[in-house]
């Protein structure tokens, strides 16, 4: 406990008493990860060297020429002038040690969704915790997770590939994020562990048959189809011949028709070109 006082934090009565249900190996464990975790986010785990470890004492007593030369040679080689170090009086601290308290399941989804709602990509950290919080979830806990909005396009790929490398996805519970076929197409990408923000071209997977019929169903949701699979074709013509629209054709006619448009070359009116025809002809 005065480790973690000397980094200004102390224990709640609540994580006092759970603590003391732990083994001695389970509470050390405990202990130096918590320890590492703080001395992390204060930046206290690096080990600082001072040019002067008497200061101010040695730089009063110093001349300007000695303080001169010192500064040049540390520059020039990265050592560091030999100087004793002294002995002082440790630092007394009175402001008010933070308390960390025992924290809930609910508290722990309730981070989670916060990291799923990022509106930046999502640091390589925070999707390892978010993996894990998916892998051992219920079926039923997932609503707890799982946003209403995850406002960062990049984040839907990943955190629906999530949920579908543990057989927890389905339309009904995922649709929500997919209004876009390019939506659609990062969560392809994120199956094959692709770059989600499309910048780079992935070589998709052969995708299982569940995992074909899922992105076919969130493909079909959308409006319009064709002429967001526009911006990139060629990447679509690829997925295409691995998710095989016309065995669905019955049941994702609308998909079928789009692969049928981009193979083919088939002529097709945009939006943007319906609208320059419009003013063409008044």
């Amino acid at each position: 406990m005065k480790n973690v006082e000397s980094l200004g934090y102390t224990f709640s009565h609540r994580l006092m008493h759970a603590l003391r249900t732990l083994s001695k190996d389970q509470f050390a464990a405990f202990y130096r990860q918590l320890d590492a975790d703080i001395r992390l986010l204060l930046g206290a785990h690096v080990q600082y060297q001072p040019m002067y470890p008497g200061f101010p004492e040695q730089v009063m007593q110093a001349s300007d020429a000695q303080l001169y030369l010192n500064a040049i040679y540390h520059y020039l080689t990265l050592d560091l002038p030999a100087y004793e170090r002294t002995s002082r009086p440790t630092f007394q601290n009175d402001e008010e040690l933070k308390v960390i308290d025992l924290g809930s399941k609910d508290d722990f989804y309730a981070m989670i969704r916060q990291l799923i709602q990022a509106k930046t990509s999502i640091s390589d950290t925070d999707r390892e915790d978010i993996g894990a919080a998916v892998e051992f979830a219920e079926p039923d806990e997932l609503d707890a997770i799982l946003p209403d909005v995850i406002p960062f396009k990049e984040n839907v790929g990943f955190m629906v590939g999530c949920l579908l490398k543990q057989d927890k996805a389905d339309v009904n519970r995922i649709g929500r994020y997919f209004k876009t076929a390019t939506d659609v197409l990062r969560l392809a990408v994120a199956l094959s562990d692709g770059d989600i923000s499309l910048a780079e071209a992935t070589r998709f997977r052969k995708l299982k048959r569940s995992e074909r019929r899922l992105l076919l169903g969130l493909l079909e949701q959308c409006h319009p189809i064709v002429e967001d699979m526009l911006r990139y074709k060629e990447r679509w013509i690829r997925l295409g011949e691995i998710l095989h629209p016309s065995e669905y054709k019955h049941r994702y006619a609308r998909c079928e028709e789009a692969f049928d448009i981009l193979r083919n070359n088939k002529p097709f009116t945009t939006y943007n070109t319906s609208v320059e025809l419009a003013f063409q002809s008044r």
